[in-house]
């Protein structure tokens, strides 16, 4: 079997995110959990669809966008971005 892990992502103008990077790895190696807290509508459940997004092909992603209440791209921005490694 096969593994996928994610060392970083980053998010630019993805919306309450202007420009966000996280590094989830540990002396060059992938960290093997991590955990997201936060209180009510700082951007856990945002940050999670972009991480979904990311790794979606893109018929699939445009799919996810449209469930996803609102807009995506961060308010008075015209594109927004996101990147895994």
């Amino acid at each position: 079997m096969n593994h996928i892990y994610i060392t970083k992502f980053e998010l630019k103008n993805i919306r309450c995110f202007d420009n966000l990077s996280v590094s989830l790895e540990d002396k060059n190696s992938p960290i093997q959990w991590a955990m997201i807290l936060g209180d009510n509508a700082t951007g856990k459940t945002t940050l999670l669809r972009a991480v979904a997004l990311g790794l979606c092909h893109e018929g699939d992603a445009a799919a996810l966008i449209k469930d996803a209440p609102g807009d995506f791209v961060r308010k008075g921005k015209r594109e927004g971005q996101i990147r895994l490694t």
